[in-house]
């Protein structure tokens, strides 16, 4: 009897052990699926290979791009959302390399999200944290990391999986604040006929994150070159003259510097100790003697407006007196005539993808 007892006990025990392995592989297997469920698809998207079981739509997506060695793209990320209340990742892909005029971007079917994101500075496990479209919202990039010739754009769009005949555009995080012509008449001056030396243009009180996805910009996170030149803050960017550039000498005669400075949005809308309006200083000497000429950027006189994301605020500057002692202080008419103009950062065709 003892032995038939202990023959059942060893039968149970294996059991158990068994039950124990078999759940342990189901768990294993459902982390698989969910690692490749966000690493993505394979131009045979959401295949039986895949763990998909849904239909198997292509978004065939046909870039305008004009590839080249000054292509503004560089790489794509492109992430499919399920376009519900939970709004799920679906499928998950990038494109690097691209020689080609239309990619092919994999997903279930049913109603989605694609989400398209250019020059991105993540590798493939780091956009692990979009989960879910919301997610993409935590998603931030800093002023530092921005690269001109490859500025990081994003763009998004509604649709069905396996539609046609979609245009998505892509648009800039940052905005562009340009100098387009400046020089001085300092007629009627005790300083006539003087130039201003040592000229540089700078940006201050500048947003140094965003969102990759567009929010109010009234909460800044992070400021570079805080109410004034702050040279810990330019020695950190990449390539310093997002934020600054040397002008030279500022005569009676009109220059063309083509001075294009980068920023992220600001549009707060009152100014306190942290929170202040982006301004372009325009730094020079006259006589010997340093003297600031700062401009609030596309602010009216109640101080409404700001810098938008996409947008190009470009100035055509003549400096008519002495300025400023403080970076932080706008100039007023008296002291510069100013032209300017702003307008959508949409000039290149090749921004744009049609699906």
């Amino acid at each position: 009897m003892k032995t038939h007892r202990s023959i059942i006990n060893i039968a149970f025990n294996i059991y158990l052990v068994l039950l124990l392995i078999s759940k342990s592989l189901s768990i294993l297997g459902l982390a698989t699926l969910a690692v490749s469920v966000f690493q993505g698809c394979s131009k045979q998207a959401c295949s039986q290979d895949s763990n998909f079981t849904e239909a198997t739509p292509i978004v065939s997506v046909k870039s305008a791009v004009h590839y080249s060695s000054e292509s503004p793209i560089n790489t794509i990320d492109a992430l499919v959302f399920n376009n519900d209340i939970i709004q799920k990742i679906d499928c998950y892909q990038r494109f690097e390399h691209i020689t080609e005029d239309v990619i092919n971007i994999g997903s279930c079917g049913g109603p989605k999200i694609i989400f398209l994101c250019a020059n991105s500075i993540w590798n493939k496990d780091e956009w692990r944290i979009a989960e879910s479209f919301h997610k993409t919202n935590q998603m931030r990039v800093n002023l530092e990391e921005e690269d001109r010739s490859h500025p990081i754009m994003c763009a998004e769009i509604h649709t069905d999986a396996g539609a046609s005949n979609m245009e998505a555009n892509f648009e800039r995080l940052s905005c562009m604040v340009g100098i387009r012509s400046i020089s001085c008449d300092f007629e009627g001056k005790p300083y006539d006929g003087e130039k201003v030396t040592d000229a540089r243009a700078y940006l201050i009180n500048v947003n140094g994150s965003s969102s990759i996805r567009p929010q109010s910009s009234d909460h800044i996170e992070r400021i570079i070159n805080h109410r004034g030149l702050i040279n810990d803050d330019i020695k950190a960017f990449k390539d310093s003259t997002l934020i600054i550039s040397h002008i030279g000498t500022i005569s009676p005669t009109a220059s063309y510097p083509d001075i294009e400075l980068t920023c992220y949005p600001n549009t707060c809308t009152q100014e306190n100790a942290i929170t202040q309006f982006t301004r372009l200083v325009i730094e020079g000497k006259i006589l010997g003697e340093r003297w600031f000429w700062p401009i609030d950027i596309n602010r009216d006189q109640y101080g409404k407006g700001g810098l938008e994301r996409n947008m190009k605020y470009s100035y055509d500057v003549v400096i008519t007196r002495k300025g400023t002692k403080d970076p932080n202080k706008p100039i007023t008419s008296e002291m510069a005539v100013i032209a300017f103009e702003a307008e959508k950062w949409t000039e290149k065709e090749e921004y744009q993808v049609a699906f």
